[in-house]
C-alpha cells in the first residue's frame, strides 16, 4: 500500500529487526492502515523543539518503521548536531546510515559487481534517502538521475518505455540507477572512485582527467581532479560507503573502495 503525503511517500511498514515499535497517534493510525495520518503524528513531533536527542532517535527509528528514510536521516542528522550523550550518539549514528530497499539494493548490486556500500553512499550524498528529491538542475530521485540519463539507462535494461515521472518510485529509481552505475563499473574496471567521479561529472570530463595523469597512482590521480565540487564529492561518497562498512563490523572492506588501478 502506497500513499503520499505533501512530497514524501509512505509506504505501508514492514517490521525490521531491531526498529522500534510505532506508539502514540501514530501507531493508532498506522494500525488502522491510516500512513499518511501516522507519518503526520511523527512529523508534529519532530518540529516539537523540546524533543531531545533521545526522542528524536526514537523518532527516526519509527520513521524507518514507515519506510520513510529520508525524514529518518534528517531527524537523526539534526539530532546528532546537538552533542547527546554517547550511547545516543551511537544509535543515531547508525540511523544516519540506514540500509532501504536492501533485497532490490543487493540484487541490483550483485548484477553489477558492485559494492552495496557504494550504492548507499552515494545515496546518502545525492538525496539524503528522500526518494522525491529534486535538484536545481533537475536530477530526481533516490540516486539524483538526470531525466535524459536515466532514458538512456532504460533503453540498456531493455525497456520500452519511459517517463520521467517514475524516477520518483524509489525502486525504478534504485534499478535504473544501478543501471548506470553498473555501465561505469564496466568503463572503469569496476574501480570505485572514477565511477563515482563519472557519476558526478560525466564520463567525458573523467576520460579527459585520467589521461592527463598517465601512470600516476590512483589517489594522486584523484587529488588533481580539478574540479573542486566533483574532487569533494569523490571523497564524501568513499567516506559514507567506508562508514557503511564500520558499522557492519567490516571496517578493513574499505580499503577495497580505493582499488589498485591506475588510471
Amino acid at each position: 500500500v502506497e500513499r503520499r503525503l505533501g512530497r514524501r511517500r509512505v509506504v505501508q511498514p514492514e517490521r525490521r529487526d531491531g526498529q522500534r515499535p510505532l506508539t502514540g497517534d501514530a501507531a493508532f493510525f498506522a494500525a488502522l492502515g491510516l500512513f499518511e495520518d501516522a507519518a503526520a503524528a511523527l512529523a508534529r513531533d519532530v518540529d516539537d523543539a523540546s524533543v531531545s536527542p533521545e526522542g528524536a532517535a526514537s523518532l527516526a527509528a519509527a520513521f524507518l518503521a514507515l519506510d520513510d528514510p529520508g525524514r529518518a536521516f534528517d531527524v537523526a542528522r539534526r539530532a546528532l548536531r546537538r552533542n547527546p550523550s554517547e550511547p545516543v550518539r551511537v544509535a543515531l549514528v547508525r540511523l544516519v546510515h540506514p540500509r532501504p530497499f536492501e533485497d532490490e539494493l543487493r540484487a541490483h548490486a550483485a548484477a553489477f559487481g558492485l559494492d552495496p556500500a557504494y550504492v548507499y553512499g552515494t545515496m546518502r550524498t545525492e538525496s539524503g534517502f528522500d526518494p522525491l528529491a529534486e535538484s536545481r538542475v533537475g536530477a530526481l530521485g533516490l540516486l539524483q538521475l538526470m531525466p535524459a540519463t536515466a532514458r538512456r539507462a532504460a533503453e540498456r535494461a531493455g525497456l520500452s518505455r519511459f517517463e520521467p515521472a517514475t524516477l520518483f518510485d524509489p525502486r525504478e529509481n534504485l534499478r535504473l540507477g544501478l543501471v548506470e552505475m553498473g555501465h561505469l563499473a564496466a568503463r572503469y574496471d569496476g574501480v570505485v572512485p572514477w565511477i563515482a567521479a563519472a557519476y558526478n561529472a560525466g564520463t567525458t570530463k573523467v576520460d579527459l582527467w585520467r589521461a592527463e595523469a598517465p601512470g600516476a597512482p590512483l589517489e594522486v590521480a584523484l587529488e588533481r581532479i580539478p574540479f573542486e565540487e566533483t574532487h569533494r564529492y569523490v571523497r564524501r561518497v568513499l567516506g559514507h560507503a567506508a562508514e557503511y562498512h564500520r558499522l557492519a563490523g567490516d571496517p578493513d572492506r574499505a580499503l577495497d573502495l580505493l582499488g589498485t588501478a591506475t588510471p
